[in-house]
């Protein structure tokens, strides 16, 4: 048995270089790979670029690029490039296939089709290698910007809006603002509306005179799953720097800046959101009383420069109230007794409620918005709806139960509706 083993053996070391010559191609060379070509990437949305890498060619051979709807006759295909193989047997060419795709007008409509991208030989027309491309539907990020983008610490906690695009409709966003890379204070922020966006202001916490100049700060938004679980769905970042011009702050709301005397009250007095954003550049205007000042239109207010008053009087506020009251029908003008559980002002006759006293106490009294000329009451808004307000010299105050705190008590927008009658 041991000595047919061993012949057997001895016969298979005779016979094996005969079977693999045989096997060799002719010429003695080795396998030679077929031309292939890959794309990167392989996937994506209709607006894609997409590189395509031809390999194991031959050296100086003349393609013919081009794109066709997979499934549809040659004749229907795109050329979209030509190329020579270099002396490494590789080819490279891109392909855009925002003019390759038709319907690409609508990313959506096309995911899911496939395009063939082939290279053919020039001189012939032969096909020599192709690849598919899978059409996907874009893939949406979220973000947020932030307005203003950055600005000194001159005041604590500045409020700034934060705005968000491509959230999913419904959810709750919970927001966070971390100082110096630290771990970020998180508090509920708002709901994603039904077209995937979001508007809201928040305070920055951490941002105070006490801030370097140069510190940044993170804020964040993100969703939770809705089943629970505690899954991140959906998450944004922006950064608010304070290495930014402290003599002039401008935002992207409005396309408009606000610098000198009038930043600083801005500042000193509740900036976004007492006076809300600027409106108007700095012009010279001539006011009720005859006279031309200096003035900036604010969404809320009409800041105006008095040089003949010494600071902080030299910056005063139009007394907006008046005259949009006078166009308010059935307004309770009348001089009424005390109210109990209210403030009485005696120099006007006129009560306050409690959560409009300590709004008009917390954010200037009397310097800011002025005594109140009316009762509260029911008036319909230019938003259609019917909130309970009362009119003060210089401001509207109206209750929105259907904010969180501290939102509950927010201004008209009295500048910008001034600023409407200017401008005509």
């Amino acid at each position: 048995m041991v000595a047919r083993t061993r012949q057997f053996v001895l016969s298979l070391v005779l016979v094996l270089p005969i079977l693999l010559a045989l096997l060799a191609p002719a010429g003695g060379g080795s396998t030679l790979a077929a031309p292939s070509l890959d794309l990167t990437p392989y996937r994506g949305p209709c607006t894609t670029t997409v590189t395509a890498l031809g390999t194991a060619f031959a050296p100086g051979q003349s393609l013919t690029f081009s794109a066709q709807l997979e499934g549809t006759p040659d004749d229907r295909a795109v050329v979209f490039a030509q190329a020579t193989v270099g002396p490494d047997s590789g080819v490279a060419v891109t392909a855009d296939m925002s003019r390759l795709v038709a319907g690409c007008t609508d990313p959506n409509a096309v995911a899911g089709q496939q395009y063939r991208l082939i290279a053919r030989d020039t001189a012939t027309g032969s096909l020599v290698a192709y690849a598919i491309f899978l059409l996907t539907a874009p893939e949406i990020t979220p973000t947020i910007t932030l307005d203003p983008i950055g600005g000194p610490c001159a005041m604590q906690n500045p409020l700034v809006t934060v705005r968000g695009v491509n959230f999913t409709a419904g959810l709750p966003i919970t927001m966070g603002i971390s100082t110096g890379g630290s771990e970020p204070a998180l508090f509920p922020g708002t709901v994603v509306r039904a077209d995937g966006t979001f508007n809201t202001p928040i305070r920055l916490i951490g941002c105070g005179p006490d801030t370097a100049v140069g510190a940044t700060l993170a804020v964040i938004a993100y969703t939770d799953d809705p089943n629970g679980g505690g899954v991140l769905l959906q998450l944004a970042a922006a950064t608010y720097n304070t290495d930014i011009n402290a003599n002039r702050l401008c935002f992207t709301a409005t396309n408009q800046c606000i610098g000198g005397q009038f930043l600083a009250h801005w500042r000193a007095s509740g900036g976004l959101a007492i006076n809300g954003y600027p409106l108007s550049a700095e012009f010279r205007q001539q006011l009720e009383n005859g006279k031309t000042y200096l003035v900036q239109y604010f969404e809320r207010v009409r800041m105006e420069y008095h040089p003949e008053n010494a600071p902080p009087q030299d910056v005063l506020l139009g007394q907006f109230g008046r005259s949009i009251l006078a166009g308010v029908n059935g307004a309770p003008t009348s001089a009424v007794s005390p109210r109990e559980g209210f403030v009485h002002f005696a120099e006007t006759q006129h009560n306050v409620a409690p959560d409009f006293f300590a709004y008009w106490q917390a954010n200037g009294g009397l310097a800011q918005f002025g005594y109140p000329l009316t009762e509260e009451f029911t008036q319909k808004l230019p938003d259609g709806k019917e909130y309970t307000v009362q009119y003060f010299e210089r401001a509207r105050f109206e209750r929105h139960p259907e904010n969180q705190t501290p939102y509950t008590v927010l201004l008209g927008q009295f500048g910008r509706e001034i600023l409407d009658k200017v401008s005509r």
